[in-house]
């Protein structure tokens, strides 16, 4: 039902919207992608603006793509972060003497193991358009990194070996996360009730422009939880 919802809504405003809003030309995918880590920042106190950019930029086919696609490309990018992630762990594993990093290398293996059947799950819901399916998915993933990251302070003297691999897993399902929640129904029916808003929408030949922009913005006001990551929403509810 809330998918209907979604699609519903999502229908309309493509309808009232001018088509080069979400065409698929250099420039405007160019800024797709700036303001679409803008937002995501901006919502998301964890996630950074910076980081985001320059991910989603080193994917050549977000030159040419749309919000959905953007989606695609970041599980991609944090599939490839588990893949390479898992390759160090095998040769930490092979090095490693104490048996508390030997245990901790071994949970974390299979935690970034269980983050791909995830990350795989919400590429394929993406492609689906089932936004809260891969909302709740790239939870998951974020959850097996953030894990990973505290079984090293289970016990002083004993610090991370994957740190930066845990916080770049961390920034990209937070990407995704940012971009499922711009499909949720509850984003669409704020977008749908600013665009009915503008008093000068068929009036004046230059307001569909500026209803455009106002969507390509992508101007969140999704719910957050208080002491939460803000990131893990279901469909624009938190996850309990």
């Amino acid at each position: 039902m809330r998918n209907r919802i979604s699609n519903f809504f999502f229908h309309i405003l493509f309808l009232l919207l001018p088509h080069q809003t979400i065409s698929s030309g250099s420039a405007t995918s160019s800024q797709l992608v700036r303001q679409t880590c803008r937002r995501a920042a901006s919502s998301n106190p964890y996630l950074d603006y910076d980081f985001c950019v320059a991910s989603l930029q080193a994917d050549r086919r977000s030159s040419s793509t749309d919000l959905r696609g953007l989606g695609i490309i970041t599980t991609n990018l944090a599939e490839a972060n588990v893949t390479e992630t898992e390759k160090k762990i095998d040769g930490l594993q092979a090095e490693a003497s104490d048996s508390y990093d030997k245990n901790r290398l071994e949970d974390c293996k299979e935690m970034y193991s269980f983050a791909f059947s995830e990350l795989k799950d919400a590429e394929v819901a993406f492609y689906l358009e089932r936004y809260s399916d891969a909302n709740i998915f790239l939870s998951a993933a974020l959850d097996y990194s953030v894990n990973c990251e505290d079984s090293w302070q289970e016990e002083v003297g004993h610090a991370s070996p994957l740190t930066a691999e845990n916080y770049n897993l961390q920034q990209l399902c937070r990407i995704g996360l940012a971009i499922t929640n711009f499909f949720s129904p509850d984003f669409m029916v704020i977008q749908f009730i600013r665009v009915l808003s503008l008093p000068s929408l068929f009036s004046s030949p230059e307001a569909p422009a500026r209803g455009a922009r106002s969507f390509l913005h992508l101007d969140s006001a999704m719910p957050q939880g208080k002491g939460r990551d803000p990131s893990i929403v279901a469909g624009g509810y938190l996850r309990e």
